[in-house]
């Protein structure tokens, strides 16, 4: 289960009137518990982080990072905006630095319960940060971080989550990566599952993805996200699964995808997304499963995939989307299911100008389009050699005249009513 969300909980700015879509920072500042210890601003090579302790108990945490020699942890608190250290150690490049909390030793106990401790972890030339296994907990990674401020080296790698390391930081709610362009995923040069299952994830900023290839499972799985960081993603090639499952995401930011060749699964299970931006990439091969169960999602502008060849289940159970104002296809031949259980699509416009298309089965069975929005679908066919049209159950079907049908079969298209 995802963090709890309290917009108005005191923090820098709860209260009064709230605009949504929030930016990751106006999410920070309206849902930051007050009592929680404020990070220091690090500085190059150093990330500081916020970690809880049961205040009956004890907690362990476990480290790794590669780097120019070795990198020193200490453990402390915050007094004044400044780190006050406690015990440190200093770790070659590549092992990995572990340590028991013991609530005794700290204080600042915090409304629900938790002791707060501050580990600053600093190094030259770091290239990686990553959870690791503690000796004592071999099997199970699961490290109360809470949040993370970091200042590190361009293309260093900060993994919060991943599949090899899928419950490490389930409560993790925020990140900062100070502008820098990490390189976060599994391996140089990759953003891969960067926060992939971190379940409590609520914003994310500060954060320079500019050349980077592969985006994919970037935000995967992370349910309690409601504001994502601008992304560059001009030179990502795979941007699959990059939201997938993030249910309480209310607005995808903008996304340049001119450089993506698969779009699988992008925003699928974003079933508060009410937003989205226009889709335009020219040289996406799969779209399949593009939007599925995106349940809130109203309308879409234009979505240009003309050299996609599946765009399977890409709108399947999208409830509440009532237009698409233009869908360029030109390669298609799997739409299947692509628009099922799209009731209240009212409009959609393909594009005429399209050539070179053989067609493909396409149904808008049991939308909710009447006759001028049949109409003009119709008009907007482009020429294909075989391409097959299923309209029955929309309200304006059986008021199609025979000249409409027959000038939609004259560009190729078996209509069905």
């Amino acid at each position: 289960m995802g963090a709890v969300l309290n917009l108005t909980q005191p923090g820098g700015g709860g209260g009064g009137r709230i605009e949504l879509p929030l930016s990751p920072g106006e999410v920070y500042a309206r849902t930051r518990p007050a009592d929680w210890l404020e990070l220091p601003e690090p500085g190059m090579g150093e990330a500081y982080m916020l970690f809880h302790i049961p205040k009956e108990g004890s907690a362990l945490c476990a480290l790794s990072a590669s780097c120019t020699g070795s990198f020193t942890v200490a453990v402390g608190t915050v007094s004044g905006g400044a780190f006050v250290q406690g015990a440190s150690g200093t770790v070659a490049s590549g092992g990995v630095w572990e340590h028991e909390f013991d609530a005794e030793d700290y204080g600042n106990e915090t409304s629900g319960g938790m002791r707060q401790a501050v580990i600053k972890l600093s190094g030259q030339g770091i290239t990686s940060i990553a959870p690791a296994a503690h000796s004592a907990r071999a099997q199970i990674m699961q490290w109360n971080i809470v949040d993370i401020r970091c200042l590190l080296p361009d293309g260093a790698l900060f993994l919060c989550g991943g599949q090899n390391a899928r419950s490490a930081l389930t409560a993790l709610r925020y990140f900062s990566g100070g502008g820098g362009k990490l390189a976060a995923g599994t391996g140089s040069g990759t953003r891969v599952g960067m926060f992939q299952f971190c379940e409590s994830l609520l914003a994310a900023q500060g954060i320079d993805t500019a050349g980077q290839e592969d985006m994919s499972a970037m935000f995967s799985n992370c349910p309690s996200l409601i504001a994502a960081p601008e992304l560059d993603t001009s030179s990502a090639e795979d941007v699959s699964s990059m939201f997938l499952n993030c249910e309480a995401l209310i607005a995808a930011p903008e996304l340049d995808l001119s450089s993506a060749v698969t779009l699988n699964g992008l925003f699928r299970g974003c079933g508060s997304l009410s937003e989205a931006p226009d889709i335009d990439a020219p040289l996406a091969g799969n779209a399949q499963n593009l939007f599925t169960e995106c349940g809130a999602l109203r309308a879409l502008g234009e979505v240009k995939l003309p050299a996609a060849a599946s765009l399977a289940a890409a709108f399947q159970n999208c409830t509440a989307l009532g237009r698409v104002e233009r869908l360029k296809i030109a390669a298609a031949t799997n739409l299947n299911v692509a628009f099922s259980n799209c009731a209240l699509l009212g409009g959609i416009r393909l594009d005429p100008a399209v050539t070179g298309w053989a067609g493909a089965a396409l149904s808008f069975a049991n939308c909710a389009m009447g006759h001028a929005a049949l109409s003009a679908l119709l008009e907007s066919l482009p020429s294909v050699s075989a391409g097959t049209l299923t309209l029955t159950g929309n309200r304006g079907a059986g008021e199609l005249t025979a000249a409409e049908i027959s000038a939609a079969e004259a560009k190729g298209w078996t209509v069905t009513v």
